[in-house]
């Protein structure tokens, strides 16, 4: 066999360079393409589905979110896999596909569907980053601000983490630990009830003042625009950025200064 194949060589000299040529140019090309990554990712094209549902059990979880979603993600095109896991106020749905499959193809299929699935009012799924199950690569602690968890936090959300996101090659940068800055609202309810309000009512006010407003005012021929803009002041009540304010509207911001408490925590 090997006798043969020499001889063949030899007498096809032309044939066996071409051969040689074509191989080496073939192999060229292969080595331009081959990803070199310190550690490869063997894993498949993968798609997160992320969806909060507060203060569920996890079985109500799986009743009402995971089993719709799997209902309206069934038959996507290229998935091979999909797996549902269903915890406290949190359903987590894994998708995977063949190796053929684009993640941002892949990711696309997923949101078209998304919109079928008939979920509760206030659960709304969002796609988790695009990045793979072996994406984590750094892991940071922030100190200082007089280990304030609070201003650590605030640091971390608002500084930290939109720089980090900016670097070429970051899919996302999940904060955990401190504490979250929010508003706390805390009503009186006996001058409440001397009023005949619920705390629906004080909500909906609440809602209100924070809204944005624009208008338009005549002064003779010309034409001026207003702007509210609410925001909170803590301690106080909420501090419309208004450009005309009349008594009314003082009177209404006093009445619900004296009926609760506003405080940051």
């Amino acid at each position: 066999m090997f006798e043969h194949l020499v001889a063949f060589s030899l007498r096809n000299r032309m044939a066996v360079v071409v051969f040689t040529l074509i191989v080496a140019v073939a192999g060229f090309q292969a080595f331009r393409g081959l990803p070199v990554e310190a550690f490869p990712d063997p894993t498949d094209t993968q798609v997160n589905i992320i969806t909060r549902f507060d203060g569920q059990p996890s079985e109500e979880v799986e009743r009402q979110i995971g089993l719709p979603l799997e209902r309206a993600l069934n038959g996507t095109p290229g998935m091979t896999r999909l797996r549902n896991i269903s915890l406290l106020g949190l359903s987590y749905v894994t998708l995977a596909f063949d190796d053929q499959t684009e993640v941002l193809f892949a990711r696309a299929q997923v949101l078209e569907r998304l919109r079928a699935a008939e979920l509760p009012e206030g659960a709304v799924p969002q796609l988790g980053p695009m990045a793979t199950p072996i994406g984590e690569i750094y892991r940071y602690t922030l100190k200082g601000a007089q280990d304030d968890p609070m201003k650590l936090r605030t640091l971390q959300e608002w500084t930290v983490r939109p720089q980090l996101l900016r670097v070429q090659g970051v899919a996302d940068v999940v904060s955990y630990g401190g504490l979250v800055r929010e508003v706390h609202v805390e009503p009186k309810p006996a001058q409440l009830a001397a009023f005949s309000l619920t705390l629906e009512d004080l909500e909906g006010a609440l809602r209100k003042a924070f809204a944005e407003c624009l208008g338009r005012h005549a002064v003779g021929l010309r034409a001026d625009a207003d702007r509210a803009a609410g925001d909170v002041r803590a301690g106080g009540a909420p501090a419309g950025q208004v450009q005309r304010r009349s008594a009314e509207a003082d009177d209404v911001a006093k009445f619900f200064r004296d009926r609760r408490e506003i405080g940051a925590g």
